[in-house]
């Protein structure tokens, strides 16, 4: 048994450490999640977060003037009728007590962010602004079109502006090189 105990303390503290997980911020960028669309909670299961949207940009946070919102929107709404991609964005303050990569899965899965579409492609951007803190949610079908090195180049896109408080120009930036990455794997012409 002596000579068993060093070896199960040993696998604890591997096992431990293969559990941590990073989480999203400014300095260090969060892996892209997947979303499995079709993994919406069923009747009578825990509420959403948040209500779902009528629109695919949500500012909870009030960081964007009414035309910063509507020029967004109207992005995300062709890139949703020539991509059939749906791509939400959301502004808030802050998670509370939860860490923004499991509140943005469940918020992904609760909205159904990409459930109506054929083969169920959506993207939530999730920006928790007091926390300082920004996730990617992509679906299942979209995981192998946007790697890890684009999503922290993304999050570099974004970082200046949210310094300085500029959250529209930010986000049109981590918008835009999201569009281009999916665009592009998926032969669409968006402008």
């Amino acid at each position: 048994m002596r000579r068993l105990l060093p070896l199960i303390l040993f696998a604890s503290i591997v096992t431990a450490l293969g559990c941590v997980t990073r989480s999203s911020s400014e300095i260090q960028p969060p892996q892209p999640a997947t979303v499995n669309s079709s993994q919406t909670p069923s009747p009578g299961a825990t509420p959403c977060l948040l209500p779902v949207p009528a629109t695919y940009v949500s500012d909870q946070a009030n960081v964007l003037d009414q035309a910063a919102r509507d020029q967004l929107e109207r992005k995300l709404q062709e890139f949703k009728t020539r991509g059939n991609i749906d791509f939400s964005v959301l502004f808030i303050g802050t998670t509370g007590s939860r860490d923004i990569d499991s509140y943005s899965l469940d918020l992904a899965r609760c909205w159904g962010v990409g459930a109506k579409n054929p083969d169920g492609a959506g993207v939530l951007l999730l920006i928790a602004v007091n926390d300082r803190k920004w996730r990617i949610q992509i679906s299942k079908v979209l995981e192998k079109l946007i790697t890890n090195p684009e999503v922290y180049d993304i999050g570099n896109l974004m970082t200046p502006d949210f310094k300085r408080a500029n959250y529209a120009a930010g986000v049109n930036k981590a918008v835009d090189a999201i569009i281009e990455v999916l665009a592009k794997q998926r032969n669409l012409s968006v402008t």
